[in-house]
């Protein structure tokens, strides 16, 4: 497909795999996509998993010959799009590898490649012959060694890990094109899950990107976007989330084993919602992480509910601080709650997690056996939260 006068989208999508970075759940399947620049010399940029190279080659060779790739541009060595140099390297006997020194670096640790690689600086352009890169250097966006590419001619940014998204694309290119509502939230929980732990990388990097004149963002995953003002104003909204300008919503987050926390995260959110405020349950027993992260990132505040586990935490709610604590998710007002069997210990544990966090616990409240037993005590603890935000 054609984005702009030379320039094709190459890229692979698929349903196969069923976790991005073996880690985040990819219900909707994921894209590697790879650009090819068709002017006198030219040029790829970003490859594919290995075992997806046969595909990108066909792709290629619809517009090419694969020996003809005078360039292959890696903004990201993350394997995910640098896995298939060995095999490029194989079919194209001129081509010459593009990437940072940091990248040449990882390049070479990751596949013992050391030849045919140019190191390039930010700022630094290349010709291709009608058209030009300008590399744009965009650290920890997600890897230390990350650049951004800008051809100059078409004003194409090839954006790498930067407004991506999961979700298998079967024709439809162009978000603006493709309004299915399932993409704009795998493109959130892309950005909650990969990319929220460097915002403050991701706002610098848009603030450079103004001053540019970006006719179409083409990111490494996902849609691209030929209206860029629009991603770009989501990116500002959700890279706000982190230094507190947060929606008007507090969910209720919980993990049960036989369903009598469950029964009190449902009053909860009761009371939340009448109060006026948004609110949903998200079950840990039942719900991945990567899908809760992402509730809790745009919120003002949550609870967590939690029964006692062997003197502790339940196990689901432990790995899902844990993937909070990875993801950064830092300075909100929680409450925490959950129900004991004949001696607690969920609290003791979410005290130490929420100091990791920097998480500002405002009550807290744990019953023994059934909430039925408790209901005025537990409306009791969620008015008591609701009313921490007053002050």
């Amino acid at each position: 497909m054609e984005i702009a006068k030379n320039v094709h989208y190459v890229g692979v999508s698929t349903s196969e795999l069923k976790n991005f970075e073996n880690l985040w759940e990819l219900d909707y399947g994921v894209t590697f996509n790879s650009y090819l620049i068709n002017g006198e010399k030219k040029a790829l940029i970003d490859s594919s998993p290995s075992k997806f190279f046969n595909l990108l080659k066909s792709n290629i060779e619809k517009i090419c010959p694969i020996k003809e790739l005078s360039y292959l541009v890696l903004n990201h060595l993350e394997p995910d799009h640098s896995e298939a140099v060995a095999d490029l390297l194989k079919n194209c006997p001129d081509i010459q590898i593009l990437t940072t020194k940091m990248g040449a670096t990882m390049l070479l640790n990751f596949y013992g490649i050391k030849e045919r690689v140019k190191e390039v600086k930010d700022g630094e352009v290349v010709d291709l012959g009608g058209y030009s890169f300008k590399f744009i250097s965009s650290p920890f966006i997600h890897w230390p060694e990350t650049m951004m590419t800008f051809e100059e001619t078409t004003k194409t940014l090839f954006s790498c890990d930067c407004f991506g998204g999961f979700g298998e694309i079967k024709d439809k290119i162009y978000a603006e094109e493709n309004q299915d509502e399932i993409f704009e939230e795998e493109r959130y929980r892309y950005f909650v899950n990969i990319l929220a732990s460097y915002t403050k990388h991701i706002e610098k990097a848009i603030t450079k990107i103004e001053t540019m004149n970006v006719s179409v963002i083409c990111p490494s995953h996902g849609l691209v976007f030929k209206e860029p003002k629009q991603i770009l104003e989501k990116y500002k909204k959700w890279c706000g989330y982190s230094s507190g300008k947060n929606e008007n919503y507090i969910p209720v987050i919980v993990s049960t084993m036989y369903g009598m926390t469950l029964r009190a995260a449902e009053k909860i959110k009761t009371i939340i919602k009448e109060s006026g405020v948004d609110s949903e349950v998200f079950d840990l027993s039942n719900i991945p992480p990567s899908f809760v992260l992402k509730e809790i990132y745009k919120a003002k505040g949550f609870v967590i509910l939690s029964p006692t586990y062997d003197g502790g935490l339940f196990p689901k709610t432990a790995d899902f601080l844990f993937r909070a604590k990875a993801k950064d998710i830092k300075n909100k007002k929680v409450a925490f709650g959950g129900s004991f069997s004949w001696g607690g210990g969920a609290l003791k544990d979410f005290e130490e997690w929420r100091k990791i966090l920097n998480w500002d616990l405002s009550c807290s409240y744990e019953f023994k056996g059934a909430p039925e037993q408790y209901l005025d005590k537990i409306e009791e603890f969620a008015r008591k939260f609701l009313q921490s935000f007053q002050g």
